[in-house]
């Protein structure tokens, strides 16, 4: 097992707020880019509707994850304005101190049971 922090959100997307949410998403995206090397991966999925959009994200730690709300903090809380986020589970040795915060989005936090990881190079 790593101190790596894992996260699955899903967004619901009606079809008026599709636009203004996929833009919302590209800024969020580019700001990961720009200012966050320890976000390991941040990718986000649509069903085939594009009314379902799943993001899966990995952290190198939880000093990555301070980084990354302090970094999007205000853009997430304006795409959650546009698309509800109707799913969130934190998975990783989460502190207590962080577990209000991720209870308040309606998060559940997942801790480490079993399992490996072997490393991956990003393409």
């Amino acid at each position: 097992m790593t101190d790596r922090i894992r996260m699955v959100a899903e967004f619901t997307v009606k079809p008026e707020n599709l636009a203004a949410f996929k833009r919302l998403v590209g800024q969020i995206v580019d700001l990961v880019a720009r200012n966050e090397p320890d976000a390991l991966s941040y990718e986000w999925f649509f069903n085939d509707d594009e009314s379902i959009c799943t993001i899966l994200e990995v952290y190198k730690d939880v000093p990555a994850v301070n980084a990354h709300m302090a970094n999007v903090g205000p853009t997430l809380y304006e795409i959650m304005d546009v698309a509800p986020m109707t799913l969130l589970h934190v998975c990783g040795a989460v502190p207590d101190e962080m577990k209000p915060t991720i209870a308040s989005m309606g998060g559940t936090v997942h801790t480490p049971f079993a399992g490996i990881t072997r490393e991956f190079v990003a393409a």
